[in-house]
């Protein structure tokens, strides 16, 4: 359900590929273990290695490309600093895609009442 964001400027293989690779990329720079104080949790690695239709990496993929649409983007640009936001925030509706769809939870946590 995700075609008419797509339709305009249809990806191919490659630019799916490089789209993929640029996402894991931002997700390192902005949320990995180097990162002071990351705004936001790398989500696993077994999202984008999910390659099935209607699987995690084609919601990632799908939610990105939607708020791209959304945002009158004429392209993805996930390395220029000035737009670290925007990117923050493109990451936040792609996580909240992917719990609609049960593609990712959240842990429960239970404590003991006398900690």
């Amino acid at each position: 359900h995700y075609k008419k964001y797509v339709q305009a400027d249809a990806p191919t293989n490659k630019t799916l590929a490089g789209l993929v690779s640029q996402l894991l990329q931002f997700q390192e720079d902005a949320f990995g273990k180097h990162v002071a104080n990351p705004a936001f949790t790398k989500f696993p690695a077994k999202c984008f290695l999910d390659f099935k239709a209607g699987g995690t990496l084609c919601y990632i993929l799908g939610a990105a490309y939607k708020y791209k649409n959304e945002q009158g983007w004429r392209r993805f640009d996930l390395q220029n600093p000035s737009r670290m936001d925007r990117n923050v925030e493109m990451f936040m509706n792609i996580e909240k895609t992917l719990v609609q769809n049960n593609c990712l939870s959240r842990p429960s946590i239970y404590l003991i009442p006398d900690i």
